[in-house]
């Protein structure tokens, strides 16, 4: 599904509705796909959502356990947690995405 994407925190730290804002303009264009992976280190089968950006063709940001929160004409949240490595040790951290259906003639945030 092609979309326009915005991570709604950064590193698990909730950004203000201002930096949001000034943020949304410039979402990143690409392409949502939703699967279920096996997760060797949870021993468990994992749903994820992936973001294919789509300038480079490749895998931009990864959700793991998303959720479906909030849905609207089209726009949409997806929330779950993302994973970092930090100081050589992997790092779990809340996101959500809000995601706009499309990439041509996207309406302003109002």
């Amino acid at each position: 599904m092609k979309i326009r994407m915005s991570r709604m925190y950064i590193d698990g730290v909730e950004t203000s509705k201002r930096e949001f804002l000034e943020r949304y303009d410039y979402q990143a264009k690409g392409v949502l796909s939703m699967m279920d992976t096996s997760n060797q280190g949870l021993n468990k089968l994992s749903k994820i959502a992936m973001f294919l950006n789509a300038s480079e063709g490749s895998v931009a940001d990864t959700l793991h356990d998303p959720v479906l929160t909030w849905v609207n004409e089209e726009r949409f949240v997806l929330t779950g947690y993302e994973r970092k490595l930090l100081d050589s040790k992997t790092v779990r951290f809340a996101q959500s995405w809000l995601c706009r259906v499309g990439w041509e003639n996207s309406p302003p945030m109002q």
